[in-house]
């Protein structure tokens, strides 16, 4: 008021001690021959609007702190595809380190120059409305490696119910997947064991009336069918048979 009576515009929040907000305006106000002639002021109550904002900031807050520090990869994006937020394991699973103080508001296709086309039509789609995911989806990284993905994309909306970009949650499963490649090598190897063991003891039961021939057999089974640890281990006979016999 000291500001008008002045002269001077005003204009200000004003919170009181109850809790409520007010903006505040006075203006001075001048005669026909531009002399001061007082002031007019207008207050207007703002509470709800303020109270929302503090919602709207802690949502924000929590949402921020719960994206961070959860246990999985997840980035969210804005319509352009620029980073928002992300989460730690995001920047763990992708050997983000170095980037991760200026990833916000950079392009996910900057910070991953190696994503296939299929998954940017698939991004596309997401933006126009539809969640898309895939399992043990191959990633051909642009340093010669493969990464397994399982990933969900899905949009996110803004107030008034429009798209307004998308959250991506991933989980790489390399090891899982070399597990089951490698078991699948054993079976495979089992298999072709079981079949020689097979072809074996048929050659063997058609040449029983030749025991020369039978223990030859036997010594060349042996020699290709043991691991070379235990093949180191055998006695040296072994050998001396398999050439003399």
């Amino acid at each position: 008021m000291r500001e008008a009576l002045n002269g001077k515009p005003f204009s200000r929040v004003l919170h009181t001690a109850d809790g409520q907000s007010y903006h505040a305006s006075q203006v001075p106000l001048w005669d026909a021959e531009g002399k001061y002639d007082g002031f007019m002021g207008v207050a207007y109550d703002i509470t709800p609007y303020i109270k929302e904002e503090q919602r709207s900031n802690y949502k924000d807050s929590f949402l921020r702190f719960f994206v961070k520090h959860t246990p999985a990869a997840i980035a969210m994006l804005d319509k352009d595809l620029n980073y928002i937020m992300y989460s730690d394991r995001w920047i763990e699973d992708y050997g983000l380190q170095e980037e991760k103080d200026t990833m916000i508001g950079r392009s996910h296709y900057e910070v991953f120059q190696d994503v296939p086309e299929r998954w940017k039509e698939a991004h596309q789609r997401c933006l126009r409305g539809v969640t898309e995911s895939c399992e043990e989806d191959k990633y051909f990284r642009k340093d010669g490696h493969v990464d397994y993905v399982n990933w969900v994309v899905t949009p996110w909306y803004t107030e008034d119910n429009e798209v307004g970009g998308l959250i991506f949650f991933t989980e790489l499963v390399n090891e899982r997947v070399e597990a089951f490649q490698r078991q699948k090598e054993m079976s495979q190897a089992i298999k072709v064991s079981h079949q020689r063991m097979q072809e074996f003891v048929y050659a063997l039961s058609q040449n029983l009336r030749d025991p020369l021939e039978s223990a030859r057999l036997l010594v060349e089974f042996t020699r290709e069918n043991l691991d070379t640890e235990r093949k180191q281990s055998l006695p040296k006979t072994i050998d001396f048979l398999y050439t003399h016999l």
